[in-house]
């Protein structure tokens, strides 16, 4: 039985080769096709966007929603994503975190570079801690003064650095939580 017949009227499709919006399209069903932008050292992020927009044109008539989307934020810059977010859409805007454990252990363990291909996950970084070695204990008390820094008065960057931490050992303490289960 074909997804139409089970009752599935809308999808969501995460393409980086957009041979799907017309097979969509084609088979009856109705949805956003998010076009996956991946790039950490983007040079010119608005001529990226363009050119990815350029690229939606001829999915535009179809009965669907295109938009363009970045892939994470560990594989494309934070001015991609900027130039991404600034575009016109019609389409929400979406990223996704944590699909596999190797994801999840690289957001927790506090950034660097990811290539995931079919076959392998390569990671580059300046740490890394395996989900069984984090010490939940320092991670919580990691966590305690992040929040307590964030209720001072702080500039800019120094709410960016302890955004930062709170984000790695809020990360950290869902990894270990989540190897508990």
């Amino acid at each position: 039985m074909g997804m139409v017949e089970s009752g599935t009227v809308l999808v969501g499709d995460v393409s980086n080769t957009l041979i799907t919006p017309g097979l969509i399209a084609s088979s009856g069903l109705r949805g956003v096709v998010f076009h996956e932008l991946i790039g950490f050292a983007a040079m010119d992020p608005d001529r990226i966007v363009r050119e990815a927009d350029a690229r939606l044109d001829e999915h535009r008539t179809l009965p669907l929603e295109v938009a363009i989307v970045a892939h994470a934020p560990y594989s494309v810059s934070p001015d991609l994503i900027a130039a991404i977010a600034r575009a016109p859409r019609t389409a929400p805007l979406a990223i996704h975190l944590g699909e596999s454990s190797e994801e999840m252990e690289f957001i927790a363990t506090g950034g660097g570079l990811i290539e995931v291909t079919t076959t392998r996950v390569s990671i580059l970084t300046d740490l890394a801690v395996a989900a069984d070695r984090i010490d939940e204990a320092k991670a919580e008390e990691a966590r305690r003064r992040a929040e307590a820094r964030l209720r001072e008065k702080l500039s800019d960057e120094e709410v960016a650095s302890v955004n930062a931490s709170l984000a790695r050992s809020l990360a950290q303490l869902r990894v270990k939580r989540r190897q508990r289960r």
